[in-house]
């Protein structure tokens, strides 16, 4: 019975952490990125169009990127604000064991730090830095029993050690070792003004036009209309980024009566080691209840086996897969944060998991830009949305609001 448990072929239940994960972060004033991605900087040109029933924006399918500050300009700006404009904190200390002496506790000294590198938290030699967040440790999400019992991962012992009650938390996530990088709204401001000209030519009206149409079709004709109203009513925008969360990990901490059904499970999963385990199907994610093959050196011990299969079982819940054989990722089973169970993903580059805005630029506004080239662009709208519209295309509206 408890093999056929373990073996049956059932549909897994969807387990939403993407918007969990997404309210965590609304709480936070930000947007989320789910899946994780590295890609995401300060000074980033983002459109939003949030669903048109008006429910909470998934970032996922409501954020495109659509252009970003030079480089140059983005960097200069960073560093003004970290070690020029204002003062800099220097590292907690701590004694040493051996002569008590004071030194700085875990910072790294990097002098290879390139011009356009960003440092961890921990380099003191870099000009630039991510800087410590408030919370170390972020929960983002939560897998009930329930959820875990119905995809087969308990095998049958659910009911043998009383894990009955459904609703009960099975599985916290959490991102670790959580750092930002930011700049101020201001500043922003400034790099808008003095850099109108590159902005503006890495901001395309024909990107703009058709993100929006991949995001909200029924809302570039209100755009090539110049209904800005109904624009601005549908919170459609450009918003800049000027604050950028990281985790360096993600920690999966289960519960006691988890730890203790996981365990049983994952010893029986190495008995049927023939038969792929069931896997959670993630909504937004990846876990469709197949099981990458795990990485091709061996473990060494019983609790490295143990991860790569709790690894594998838990494939899908970032909207990433291959468990511990992905490239730059670790996973450590073992005692978590709060010691129980845990299984630790840590990865080689921070990543991105929310982002945040102050300086947000109406969609017509943008359409417009600033500088030498606004004549150009607003010919190169008047060139789109004729294309789109025809003969309902109405320029002499469209010219009002663009303000020409």
């Amino acid at each position: 019975m408890a093999l056929a448990a373990v073996a049956g072929c059932s549909s897994p239940p969807e387990i939403d952490v993407e918007h969990q994960w997404a309210d965590t972060m609304r709480r936070l004033n930000m947007f989320a990125f789910y899946p994780m991605s590295e890609d995401v900087s300060v000074g980033d040109f983002y459109l939003h169009a949030p669903p048109a029933d008006g429910s909470a924006s998934a970032p996922r399918f409501s954020l495109a990127r659509v252009g970003s500050f030079p480089r140059d300009a983005v960097m200069g700006e960073l560093t003004r604000q970290q070690t020029k404009d204002r003062p800099r904190m220097q590292p907690l200390t701590r004694p040493d064991a051996v002569d008590g002496i004071a030194r700085p506790g875990a910072v790294v000294n990097t002098a290879n730090c390139g011009g356009y590198d960003i440092g961890h938290a921990d380099e003191a030699g870099c000009p630039v830095r991510l800087q410590r967040a408030a919370i170390p440790n972020l929960s983002v999400g939560r897998i009930t029993v329930g959820q875990l019992g119905a995809a087969g991962v308990y095998g049958n012992f659910g009911t043998r050690i009383g894990l009955g009650r459904s609703s009960e938390t099975a599985i916290r996530i959490s991102l670790r070792n959580v750092q930002d990088l930011s700049l101020d709204a201001w500043r922003l401001n400034l790099l808008h003004n003095n850099y109108a000209d590159d902005v503006y030519q890495r901001v395309w009206v024909e990107v703009l036009f058709e993100v929006l149409g991949q995001l909200r079709p029924d809302m570039v004709g209100m755009a090539c209309q110049g209904d800005a109203r109904a624009l601005a009513n549908a919170g459609i925008e450009v918003l800049v980024m000027n604050r950028v969360i990281y985790a360096g990990g993600l920690e999966y901490a289960f519960t006691n009566n988890a730890e203790t059904a996981v365990r049983l499970a994952l010893d029986l999963q190495r008995v049927v080691s023939s038969t792929s385990p069931a896997v959670p199907a993630f909504a937004g994610g990846t876990g469709s209840g197949k099981v990458d093959s795990p990485p091709q050196t061996p473990p060494t011990t019983d609790n490295a086996a143990a991860g790569q299969r709790l690894a594998a079982l838990m494939a899908g819940v970032t909207g990433e897969s291959g468990g511990a054989g992905r490239l730059g990722v670790t996973a450590n089973f073992g005692v978590g944060t709060f010691g129980s169970l845990s299984l630790k993903h840590d990865f080689n580059r921070p990543v991105a998991v929310g982002a945040g805005s102050r300086f947000r630029i109406p969609f017509h506004t943008a359409l417009r830009g600033v500088g030498a080239h606004v004549q150009e662009r607003i010919i190169r709208v008047k060139r789109y949305c004729s294309s789109v519209l025809g003969s309902r295309y109405d320029e002499a509206a469209l010219m009002r609001t663009l303000g020409n």
